[in-house]
């Protein structure tokens, strides 16, 4: 997983420091687990996902989840890598 740390200094600016190199390191097997886990989902499962994984994973979860008729929630972080 990532780390993220939200600093906000006394003029209010809002700056996040991310380490999220460990996000970006998915092997063939862990992308194969996550279609079979949206595979085996109960039926009307809802897939939430966020920018913040490789595009490799996101469009095999993706794909699967529209096989099954699920919805699919985005959320844009990190609006840059859509």
């Amino acid at each position: 997983t990532g780390v993220a740390i939200v600093a906000v200094p006394k003029d209010g600016t809002k700056a996040i420091l991310s380490a999220s190199n460990a996000n970006m390191c998915w092997s063939e097997a862990a992308i194969d687990n996550v279609v079979a886990a949206i595979r085996n989902s109960p039926d009307q499962s809802i897939l939430v996902a966020d920018f913040e994984i490789p595009l490799p994973v996101l469009n095999a979860a993706f794909a699967t989840a529209q096989q099954r008729g699920f919805r699919v929630l985005i959320d844009p972080t990190f609006a840059d890598q859509i």
